[in-house]
């Protein structure tokens, strides 16, 4: 190969790799560091809990309480962003953390396999946006009843579901998720099991959508 020859084919080689290194850096997603909190073992950790390993590594985690008024303003957000985004897998976990934490929870867990899941879901938020701070555990059991009644179900499911232990290893599991990413506030959402959206680095609830669509390279 001549001299002319062998120079023209280097740098014809030299400016793919640099268009090709272009194209890489044009697509590569930078997140703000402050945006989120990284926890490196946690899959490894909480892969010995076999609900995890059935949520079969999902793509975004929320932590909720349905008596969180953030957590009512951005559960419509996040069901269109779901329901836009298809492919994405979502998972819900409720938090515990007082007993009407886990009234709550055993709520939620009563429906999650429910066909109309997402109705109910949303219409919980709507029914405990009303409860008054006056109201006890058990004002509010009388008011799910009925709301539940209205839905479909039967008065004794609902009883059994809010009275007694059959949610224990659904609640215990909502307990060890919050302690593993150390969830202190809702709504709080994990991305890929591995980054926790740090709300405080945000202005507005719709932030920690946008915030995962980087994480998640969307």
């Amino acid at each position: 190969m001549n001299k002319s020859l062998r120079h023209l084919l280097i740098t014809a080689c030299g400016i793919v790799a640099l268009l090709l290194s272009g194209c890489d850096k044009a697509e590569k997603i930078t997140v703000d560091a402050g945006k989120f909190v990284e926890f490196k073992n946690a899959k490894t950790q909480l892969a010995a809990l076999p609900a995890y390993a059935a949520m079969s590594d999902p793509d975004l985690i929320e932590f909720f309480a349905y008596g969180c008024s953030h957590c009512q303003n951005f559960a419509p957000m996040l069901t269109q962003w779901e329901q836009a985004n298809p492919k994405v897998t979502v998972v819900y976990v409720p938090v515990v953390w007082n007993e009407t934490a886990k009234l709550h929870a055993k709520l939620f867990y009563f429906i999650q396999d429910k066909p109309n899941v997402a109705a109910i879901h949303q219409g919980l938020y709507d029914l405990v946006a009303t409860f008054s701070r006056t109201d006890s555990i058990d004002d509010q059991k009388v008011k799910f009843l009925v709301f539940m009644q209205e839905q479909g179900f039967q008065p004794l499911d609902v009883i059994r579901a809010i009275d007694s232990d059959d949610y224990a290893a659904q609640l215990q599991f909502s307990a060890d998720m919050t302690q593993a990413f150390d969830i202190t506030g809702t709504p709080n959402v994990v991305v890929s099991s591995q980054y926790k959206i740090n709300n405080s680095a945000l202005q507005k609830l719709e932030d920690i959508l946008s915030t995962s669509e980087q994480l998640l390279g969307l």
